[in-house]
């Protein structure tokens, strides 16, 4: 009769299974579900751990030991979200790979819930220090791999010059990509985001240097 018993338990109860520090991946993907849901139903100013813990069936508790505050749990989720929209094609030319990119990610903030959450997740980590370590340490490399993958890739065909120095290409283009976030002027501006590119991969290729 035990094992009837515990076949009848609601999914729900699966989901308040904790291992103390060491996350339950099942435990895990419900709250990560159910905080991405909450996200693209009720936006980031009604995002709450009381709500995600409610629709979850984890504990406030569990969901603290895991992410220590809310903000934890936004970059996780905007950067599984980012990570999933995000790929760029081998076209064979940086420059057209750099506007792709900017491209996506600029739509990415325009459409997706996390995206449009973004520029407020840029604020309000200022003010959280354990925030502000996990965006440095964890954060931001994440989301700098895939343009340093894409720069390395045109630096393997032979396109860039071997003095130029990758993370600060990658720093320059972040730049002009957030503070035009923060600005509100990330519209689908083929011409705009063309001609920043094309200045840029001026300065980082051979063929171009060649024409100076």
């Amino acid at each position: 009769m035990q094992n009837d018993t515990r076949t009848k338990r609601p999914s729900r109860d699966k989901a308040k299974q904790s291992t103390g520090c060491r996350r339950n991946a099942e435990t895990s993907k419900a709250i990560l579900n159910a905080a991405s849901a909450l996200l693209q139903e009720k936006g980031y100013a009604n995002f709450t751990i009381e709500e995600v813990a409610r629709r979850s069936g984890a504990s406030k508790s569990t969901i603290y030991r895991w992410w220590s505050s809310k903000m934890h749990l936004l970059l996780d989720i905007y950067g599984g979200d980012v990570e999933k929209a995000l790929v760029v094609p081998d076209f064979g030319n940086i420059e057209a790979e750099i506007v792709f990119l900017t491209r996506a990610i600029w739509k990415f903030w325009r459409e997706t819930p996390s995206g449009q959450a973004f520029k407020s997740m840029i604020a309000e980590v200022q003010a959280d220090p354990s925030a502000i370590e996990e965006w440095r340490s964890r954060f931001l490399p994440e989301r700098r791999r895939r343009l340093l993958f894409t720069l390395q890739r045109a630096a393997d065909r032979g396109e860039l010059r071997p003095d130029i120095k990758l993370e600060t290409i990658i720093d320059i283009l972040f730049g002009y990509s957030w503070y035009r976030l923060l600005t509100g002027q990330i519209d689908d501006d083929v011409e705009v985001i063309a001609a920043m590119v094309r200045e840029i991969v001026q300065g980082i290729t051979w063929k171009n240097l060649k024409k100076r």
